[in-house]
């Protein structure tokens, strides 16, 4: 186990439930550029600091939705003063590219921070995090989170041999679906048969007889308060700003310039430290 993986057991769930909350709801309430900006740099630094291989799998489909979504945005909203050209008659507007790219920044951007938090908050933290509130929402939430890779893995498998076997054919693009289909069916019958299992195996090591213990104890420590307080204090200060609008930005009918001031500068600072948190400990971590 590396020191950053270390480190990342160290933090209560809590810790990284706030860090999370922080980030992503500053980015889903906001359009400035900026913020966007340092939202989806970050979230891609962390998901390649806990996993490589999937930041490889996960940034390229970032990539093309937000391009999808970039093409969409002008061809559908004709908004604008500034046209770039007209296609089948309609204004293909400056704003509305601008708009459509920030759009698919902030989409794509809270689509990477919760691929890292799926990589974070294991079946263990979500009983830890809810078991005291709902031990049952807990555990349907866990399972969740541990069936889905699995039920990709066997996807994977069951694709697998049925190419060995010459049923799953990708010659057209008929063949394709009806080999996805019959792919989907064999796994989907192994779902629920392996939910009755996995009922039944409960239901034998008498589950809910006794009052339920944790494999893994999680301690509230200095480390975790002093992250909470500054991410705290940190949020506390953009949402602040947020509302008073000192970055606010109209894309329409003109798009306003980029708000460059004090308050600004320190909102997008503020911000940038509140993302940059847990990556710069978990490369601090690394380098020991």
């Amino acid at each position: 186990m590396s020191e950053s993986q270390r480190l990342l057991m160290r933090l209560h769930p809590v810790t990284i439930l706030c860090y999370m909350s922080a980030v992503m709801g500053i980015a889903m309430f906001s359009m400035n550029p900026m913020i966007q900006g340092c939202s989806t740099v970050s979230a891609c630094v962390l998901l390649r600091i806990l996993s490589e291989r999937i930041a490889w799998k996960r940034i390229p489909v970032f990539l093309f939705f937000c391009g999808v979504i970039a093409m969409l945005n002008p061809l559908f909203y004709h908004n604008g003063m500034t046209v770039l050209f007209y296609l089948n008659g309609n204004r293909i507007t400056l704003e509305a590219v601008r708009y459509g790219l920030c759009t698919a920044c902030m989409i794509g951007g809270v689509f990477l921070w919760c691929c890292s938090l799926s990589r974070m908050f294991t079946g263990d933290r979500v009983q830890c995090l809810l078991g005291t509130i709902s031990p049952k929402a807990a555990l349907i939430c866990s399972m969740a989170l541990r069936f889905l890779p699995i039920y990709v893995r066997q996807m994977e498998k069951t694709r697998a041999q049925q190419q060995i076997l010459g049923l799953y054919k990708e010659r057209t693009l008929i063949d394709r679906i009806r080999g996805n289909l019959r792919v989907f069916a064999a796994v989907t019958t192994w779902a629920f048969e392996h939910s009755m299992h996995t009922a039944d195996s409960m239901q034998a090591r008498g589950y809910g007889a006794r009052k339920r213990t944790q494999y893994r104890k999680q301690r509230f420590g200095r480390l975790d308060a002093v992250l909470c307080a500054i991410i705290a204090v940190l949020f506390i200060t953009v949402v602040i700003e947020l509302g008073r609008g000192s970055i606010a930005m109209r894309f329409y009918p003109v798009t306003d310039m980029l708000p460059i001031g004090v308050e600004s500068v320190i909102t997008y600072v503020c911000y940038a430290a509140v993302c940059m948190t847990l990556p710069v400990m978990l490369i601090a971590a690394r380098k020991q």
